[in-house]
């Protein structure tokens, strides 16, 4: 799990850690509530330069929020079809989770993610 968490940290501007669930658990609640606060603070305000400012870091929020969120619910499916699996084929249930770890890994060779993320390293 270690090397699940540092080797894959981040997507884009949002840090990702797919093995420290209640952090992203507690990430996702705080962009809800920015959200929130965010939508409540457009309605009061009136029309000026800030509504812009407003607007863009609330759609930024939203995104974030409706990423993390198909996160959760993709560990949900996943979670469901082991345990469904499990319960039909027994152990053989972990070919799916093989299988689909060689596809992850075809599609990384093809397509890698951790090219951005080590050029986002090497500036810092």
């Amino acid at each position: 799990m270690g090397l699940q968490t540092a080797t894959l940290t981040g997507i884009g501007p949002l840090t990702v850690h797919t093995t420290f669930v209640t952090g992203m658990i507690n990430k996702l609640a705080q962009l809800v509530s920015h959200l929130i606060f965010e939508t409540y603070d457009a309605a009061r305000s009136s029309a000026n330069a800030r509504d812009s400012t407003l607007r863009a870091k609330r759609k930024q929020n939203a995104a974030q929020a409706l990423f993390l969120t198909t996160i959760w619910t993709f560990y949900l499916a996943g979670a469901s079809a082991g345990v469904w699996l499990f319960s039909r084929w027994g152990l053989r249930a972990l070919y799916v989770s093989a299988a689909l770890l060689l596809v992850a890994i075809a599609i990384d060779q093809v397509w890698p993610l951790s090219i951005q993320e080590e050029l986002e390293q090497s500036e810092r």
